[in-house]
């Protein structure tokens, strides 16, 4: 007996579209895996969860770091250990070789967020270090394959971030901006703190830069020694750096 042969065949639209569903499950496959990965990885080497979220979020992948892990990056600045081990793991990113230029870059967007969004303390030791960005300035990086210069967007991003730093007008009203920006997003419901903010018992983020005010001293009649009251913002002339590192 002769076979059946089916004469009908898959359209080549649904066939792209078959294609890029597997390509699309693939990667997804893939990058769950990496990050599996990553985690056992940090588990094993006991990598504090702090500074595995910095390194995520300043890694070699092609997107950026999200809205939500930048505000949970920021918020934990107003913790003294918790802010220095952010600011350790951006600074190191930063002696990136050319080759990792996406890591320098996205390190040097979760600082510009930071200098935005995070406390005053945290403003402070940026401009303290800000040398650091400014090497930055004449990065160079251009790719064999494409000829493309891709150290343009690290210049770009560190100029303009040490223009906002060397301004201290421009970057109250930058800060002013992000502040207006939060109590909007949970004015309509939104909420960038987790349960796990609740249960650590952190405080409300308006007050962020309460834990950095230097406190009055009273003398035995209870008056003010200082003369005035302590301003959050007030970033005041930065130290020179020491680099310890």
């Amino acid at each position: 007996h002769a076979k059946f042969k089916p004469t009908w065949k898959t359209p080549p639209a649904l066939e792209r579209m078959a294609s890029d569903d597997l390509n699309g499950l693939a990667l997804k496959a893939f990058s769950f895996g990496k990050n599996l990965y990553k985690q056992s990885k940090n588990a094993v080497l006991n990598v504090p969860e702090l500074e595995a979220k910095v390194k995520e979020a300043t890694n070699s992948e092609a997107w950026g770091p999200s809205g939500t892990v930048l505000h949970e990056i920021s918020m934990e600045t107003t913790d003294r250990a918790s802010m220095d081990m952010i600011l350790h793991v951006l600074y190191e990113r930063l002696k990136e070789g050319p080759e990792n230029w996406r890591k320098v870059y996205k390190s040097l967007t979760v600082l510009d967020y930071c200098a935005k969004n995070a406390t005053a303390r945290f403003v402070k030791e940026l401009m303290m270090g800000v040398d650091r960005i400014e090497d930055l300035k004449r990065f160079r990086y251009v790719e064999r394959d494409t000829g493309k210069d891709q150290g343009v967007n690290v210049r770009e991003k560190a100029a303009k971030l040490c223009d906002l730093l060397s301004n201290k007008d421009k970057l109250q009203e930058e800060r002013e901006k992000a502040k207006l920006a939060r109590e909007r997003f949970h004015k309509d419901g939104g909420s960038g703190i987790s349960s796990d903010d609740f249960r650590r018992g952190r405080r409300d983020w308006g007050d962020d830069d309460d834990w950095d005010r230097d406190r009055p001293k009273r003398d035995d009649r209870g008056s003010n020694r200082r003369g005035k009251d302590s301003d959050d913002d007030d970033f005041g002339e930065p130290k020179a750096f020491t680099d310890s590192n």
